[in-house]
């Protein structure tokens, strides 16, 4: 929701909302930032029948959010060799943080988040760059620090995904 409910649009007891999803105590919720902000949630206790016994609304923050690590602004160039690419950082890393990649033929690798564990990525060496790439490889770029936690990533919803001519 975007903005708190109208008295008028509060649910009534046993009144049936549309366009609710299920979920679970301790499930992850899933939400979406739109222009900057989180918006609201509208938690519903429903019967068997989804009939609404009570209901809260709750105003999201980052506070309440996971979010994912901001994006990291790095730009793709040609490797020396063939089917490679190298990595060109536009703004500086802080002390004893490293670039990692993930590759991946099936799909984007998943958007960590902020302080998550980084799993499964390998170490960007700068003399090297990523070599074996393929037509239609996805690329996950991410700078972490020390502790192996992610901090930035470049976002690849797009802008990663290695077209090769």
């Amino acid at each position: 929701m975007d903005e708190e409910l109208e008295d008028k649009d509060k649910p009534y007891m046993n009144s049936i909302v549309d366009g609710s999803n299920y979920a679970v105590v301790g499930q992850d919720i899933q939400v979406n930032m739109v222009d900057g902000q989180y918006g609201y949630l509208l938690l519903l206790a429903v019967d068997g029948s989804n009939r609404t016994k009570g209901y809260a609304v709750i105003e999201l923050s980052s506070a309440v959010v996971r979010e994912h690590a901001p994006e990291l602004n790095v730009e793709l160039v040609p490797g020396h060799m063939v089917d490679s690419l190298k990595l060109e950082l536009k703004e500086n890393l802080s002390e004893g943080w490293s670039i990692k990649y993930r590759l991946s033929s099936t799909g984007f690798p998943p958007i960590p988040a902020v302080d998550e564990i980084l799993q499964g990525a390998m170490d960007y060496d700068d003399s090297v760059g990523i070599l074996r790439l393929r037509i239609g490889d996805y690329l996950g770029v991410y700078a972490v620090d020390g502790g192996k936690s992610n901090q930035k990533n470049l976002n690849p919803l797009g802008l990663a995904k290695i077209i090769l001519a």
